[in-house]
């Protein structure tokens, strides 16, 4: 059986290849981003994974895509909003590699995609919800 690092480990360097290229202020990380980043980031983490009655192995992950937001004057007082065009475009660089991949041993199929404010350090993140199914017996 796999296990849920190893999952993170393919789906670490599925991103960093086919994201060389692409302009990112900050890095791919797996588990969390460094302390304090105000850059974009991307993180990868995956929850536990399991063995199905189908004898498939199973296991969730999760792609986070952090962008600051943007910054401006609204009556001469400061705002921040999301910097849409930004998650935009990370979220659709990143949806290609990781949904409806499928090879000899796996699949991945992203199942959700949603939007979460980080307030406190003006921040928003994309997070995509991959399922991973394993078809190899280890």
């Amino acid at each position: 059986m796999k296990s849920n690092l190893q999952v993170m480990n393919e789906a670490f360097a599925v991103l960093k290849a086919g994201l060389v290229g692409t302009p990112i202020t900050g890095g791919i990380y797996k588990v969390s981003r460094p302390d304090n980043s105000d850059k974009e980031d991307i993180i990868i983490n995956a929850l536990p994974g399991y063995k199905g009655d189908d004898g498939l192995f199973r296991c969730t992950f999760n792609v986070n895509i952090h962008v600051p937001d943007s910054e401006f004057l609204v009556d001469d007082k400061p705002e921040s909003k999301p910097n849409f065009k930004r998650l935009k475009e990370l979220t659709e660089a990143v949806l290609p590699l990781i949904d409806e991949k499928y090879n000899d041993s796996n699949v991945m199929l992203a199942v959700s995609q949603s939007l979460f404010p980080e307030p406190e350090i003006k921040q928003h993140y994309t997070n995509i919800r991959v399922e991973y199914i394993s078809f190899e017996n280890n």
